[in-house]
């Protein structure tokens, strides 16, 4: 990865130590955080209808007019084809929808990003693979998605 040859190359770091360890060892946060952290901002922007009124659009809240636990969730559609699930609607939606409500509810863009950047363990934990919005019950073969 060119983030990690370029921690080696700023840091003088010598070739001995693992890929893994290097980016802990100059503080750096991996590519794929800052990938999911830019798309959970897009989302935050597109929810509350602070963005472009294209990507506002893309996102579509839940419908419940009742105060629920997952009332700040939005809509994960199934897609089927695999382009489908790597498009910025479905995994926006995962993203948004991996995150705790106090987060969710920020009461702007700034608050939202500085409490994201503090929960840095929460945005390393979504999971964009096939079955990683899944939560699996106690039976094996029951699904919940």
């Amino acid at each position: 990865m060119i983030h990690i040859r370029a921690a080696r190359l700023i840091h003088k770091l010598p070739t001995s130590f693992k890929d893994s360890d290097i980016l802990s060892k100059v503080g750096w946060m991996p590519l794929e955080y800052f990938y999911k952290f830019r798309i959970l901002t897009i989302t935050y922007n597109a929810y509350y209808n602070l963005g472009l009124r294209e990507i506002n659009s893309l996102i579509t809240k839940n419908s419940n007019s009742y105060n629920l636990r997952k009332s700040l969730n939005v809509v994960l559609n199934r897609h089927k084809t695999e382009l489908g699930h790597r498009s910025f609607v479905h995994r926006s939606a995962i993203a948004w929808n991996a995150l705790p409500d106090n987060l969710k509810d920020s009461s702007n863009l700034s608050t939202f990003k500085y409490n994201l950047k503090q929960s840095k363990q929460t945005i390393m934990n979504i999971n964009f693979g096939k079955g990683g919005n899944v939560i699996h019950k106690t039976k094996p073969d029951f699904h919940y998605y």
